[in-house]
């Protein structure tokens, strides 16, 4: 099977400092390319922030963004006090904070002054304790500078990569300079933002849209994916980074989140249980029985219909169609099976369809550290797997290509966007595509659990690499309707910091016993948003190829 996709870029080795100082061949391009890499993310963040900002003016603030982290001297300055990395996001974080004042305080602030004032300025209680380290106050015989700080000195400090006698040099400088105070919270807030944005930064392919809906979502603000897209987005992929935006707010509300249902849905299959009386009393109250059915209609009976782009195509797939034998898996792809009629695509095509994604992975997830700055490490509420594909779509995609091949006057091959035209969507041209189906279901489900509808134990056995989601779906909606013991054996073979489900269980039988009263909506959908909150960031690893595979940080 062959479909559109990207060509594995060809790089330069990742940076070093000492093919940079040998001035080795690609050194200086592979740096930049790493800086480059650090900007995107560094410009889909001002986007996020800035109340003010539209998506029209990303070229812009990309061009200005990579101007100071690159110029025409990217080193100057740079003390060695942390990575080059952290180096030109503290210069970009420098330029965050206006000049002010530069004059320096009487009594200078203690340590827990300056906690303080770091907590006030966003950052967590912990990372301030860890910036702080032993510091307790200003030793008598320092004298302020009101140069203030260097943003080299600054990165060291927010990476915590100063020698005890720099950072306590350095802290005696913030006790004094409100300034330096400023800028430190700047540099520290930047940094662990752009740490947690690497992972999950969509490939340069997919646009500065997909870009910076991702990014929202991933920092908590799935507000401003609303306010830069509206509710019309397009294509596929950033349609799918709306739904979760949309539906992570409204839940996180207590809401109904309203979601469109088309071909591109694949629901797991969902129970139906009785409805409790006072929840089947507030759905009449809100007129809301209609949505929440169309919602959840897994579509499964319109397999038939002609009209259907996507339907099931009952005809085997050749195994060797684009595929030698002698590659065998190296990581087996397993894709949920729900609603199929016929046999599953062979292994080796889904191999296949994994390589295809990798090949179009970003810089970091092939390199893993960008200009010595490591990404955040992979929440444990995340699986280290990545969204399974849609079979639908890649057997449609290559039965098409078959039947391509048999005619002669057919010089290029059907691209997967032509293939469903049909759609109301327009699609990514690419191997991308196939896992927008199975999130997008996922999140209709996670809706239905809120409520109290658990996937099936079907779903749970047909998952495939979904099993994750699908244990904690069913968790969520056991606890919902006071199943404690049906939550703790959905999760049972997660661990814990896994799956905040069935932690959420334990504590419940342990509290109420398993006589506990079924939980409200109020309490059970921002459960279920913080799960919305994990397939976002699960999706967007995916698409970005920062999943762990056992090939990955051979670039």
């Amino acid at each position: 099977m062959e479909t559109q996709t990207e060509a594995a870029p060809v790089t330069p080795a990742p940076f070093s400092w000492s093919a940079l100082e040998r001035q080795a061949p690609g050194a200086e391009t592979s740096a930049e390319d790493e800086a480059r890499e650090i900007a995107r993310a560094l410009t889909a963040h001002s986007l996020v922030v800035d109340p003010e900002a539209v998506i029209e003016e990303y070229d812009d603030r990309f061009a200005a963004i990579l101007a100071t982290v690159w110029g025409d001297d990217p080193v100057h300055g740079y003390g060695l006090h942390a990575s080059l990395g952290a180096f030109i996001v503290a210069k970009v974080a420098v330029g965050m904070v206006p000049a002010g004042h530069t004059g320096l305080r009487h009594e200078p602030l203690r340590r827990s002054g300056i906690h303080h004032v770091l907590v006030d300025h966003g950052l967590d209680p912990s990372t301030a304790d860890s910036i702080l380290g032993d510091f307790e106050a200003v030793s008598a015989d320092f004298r302020g500078d009101k140069k203030g700080l260097t943003p080299s000195t600054l990165a060291g400090l927010a990476e915590r990569t100063l020698s005890r006698a720099e950072r306590m040099r350095a802290l005696s400088q913030v006790a004094y300079s409100p300034r330096c105070l400023a800028r430190l919270a700047a540099t520290s807030n930047l940094l662990s933002a752009t740490r947690a944005i690497l992972p999950v930064l969509p490939p340069a392919a997919l646009g500065p849209r997909v870009a910076t809906a991702a990014t929202a979502i991933v920092l908590g603000r799935s507000d401003r994916v609303l306010a830069l897209f509206g509710a019309d987005a397009k294509p596929l992929s950033l349609a799918t980074f709306l739904e979760l935006a949309v539906a992570r707010e409204a839940l996180a509300r207590a809401e109904v989140p309203s979601l469109e249902d088309d071909a591109f849905v694949l629901v797991p299959p969902l129970e139906a249980p009785a409805p409790k009386p006072h929840e089947a009393d507030a759905a009449l109250e809100n007129d809301q029985t209609d949505i929440l059915d169309e919602a959840f209609d897994t579509r499964g009976e319109d397999e038939d219909d002609e009209d259907d782009v996507l339907e099931i195509v009952e005809e085997r797939v050749d195994p060797d169609s684009g595929v030698e034998e002698e590659a065998a898996p190296r990581a087996a792809v397993a894709a949920p099976r729900w609603h199929a009629t016929e046999a599953p695509l062979d292994e080796a095509t889904l191999e296949a369809w994994r390589e295809q994604l990798e090949a179009g992975s970003t810089l970091a997830a092939r390199r893993r550290v960008l200009l010595g700055l490591t990404p955040a490490p992979i929440p444990p509420t995340v699986a280290p797997r990545a969204i399974p594909p849609d079979e639908r779509i890649l057997r449609r995609a290559a039965l098409e290509e078959e039947r391509g091949e048999d005619q002669e006057e057919r010089t290029e091959r059907i691209e997967l966007s032509a293939v469903i035209a049909e759609s109301r969507r327009d699609l990514d041209k690419g191997p991308r595509d196939a896992v927008f189906p199975i999130v997008r279901g996922l999140l209709r489900a996670a809706i239905a659990a809120a409520d109290g509808r658990a996937p099936s134990a079907e779903a749970l056995e047909q998952a495939g690499d979904a099993e994750w989601a699908v244990r904690r779906l069913r968790a969520l909606a056991c606890v919902v309707r006071a199943d404690l013991a049906g939550a703790r054996e959905a999760t049972a073979s997660m661990p814990d910091a896994a799956a905040p489900e069935g932690r959420w269980a334990k504590d419940r039988s342990m509290r109420y016993g398993d006589d506990a009263a079924p939980v409200g909506t109020d309490v059970s959908r921002p459960m279920a948003a913080a799960l919305v909150e994990d397939l976002a960031i699960q999706l967007a690893r995916t698409i970005a190829g920062t999943v762990p595979t056992a090939t990955r940080g051979q670039d």
